[in-house]
C-alpha cells in the first residue's frame, strides 16, 4: 500500500505525538495514584495509632479546609475525610483513583485525535506546492514536451526543482 507524503507526515508526527501524550498521562495517572494512596496511609495511620475521633479530624481537617478553598465541589481529600473507617477510605480511594484514570484516558484519546487531524491539515498546506508542481510535471507528456513549468517567486526548494 503506497501512502502519500502527506499522510507519511501526518503519521509519523502523530505517533510522536501519541507516544508523548502517552508519556505524559501515564505519569499523571501514577503521579496522582501515589498522591490518593498517601491520602488514604494518612488516614489509615491516624486512624490505627489513635482511635478516638479527634485526631483523625485534626489531621483531615487541616487537609480538608487546604482542600476547600481550592474548588467548590467536595474533593477526593473530603470524600476520604468522611469515610467511617479505613477499610471505606480504602474503596473510595480506588474508586477515585479508577475515575481519574479513566477520564485521563479519555483526554488522551480526544488529545491524540484532535492532533492527528491538526497534523493532517498542515502537512496538507506545507505540501500544497508539492502537489502543485506535481500536477502541473503530470500535464507534460510526449506530444507536448516544449511546455514548461511556471516558476515560483518564492525561494524554497520546490522552485529550485522547478
Amino acid at each position: 500500500m503506497k501512502l502519500s507524503l502527506r499522510w507519511r507526515i501526518t503519521l509519523l508526527t502523530g505517533m510522536i505525538i501519541l507516544l508523548a501524550a502517552v508519556s505524559l498521562t501515564v505519569l499523571s495517572m501514577y503521579n496522582a495514584n501515589n498522591t490518593f494512596s498517601m491520602i488514604t496511609d494518612h488516614y489509615q495511620i491516624n486512624t490505627v495509632q489513635e482511635p478516638s475521633i479527634t485526631t483523625t479530624n485534626v489531621a483531615l481537617s487541616s487537609m480538608s479546609a487546604t482542600a476547600k478553598t481550592d474548588s467548590a465541589p467536595k474533593s477526593s481529600v473530603n470524600i476520604i475525610a468522611e469515610a467511617k473507617d479505613a477499610k471505606d477510605a480504602n474503596a473510595i480511594t480506588v474508586t477515585i483513583k479508577r475515575q481519574f484514570n479513566i477520564t485521563s484516558l479519555i483526554y488522551l484519546a480526544v488529545v491524540s485525535l484532535c492532533s492527528m487531524i491538526l497534523i493532517y491539515w498542515a502537512a496538507g498546506k506545507a505540501l500544497k506546492p508539492v502537489h502543485t508542481l506535481n500536477q502541473a510535471v503530470l500535464t507534460i507528456t510526449a506530444n507536448n514536451l516544449h511546455q514548461r513549468l511556471a516558476e515560483n517567486d518564492s525561494t524554497d526548494e520546490i522552485s529550485s526543482l522547478t
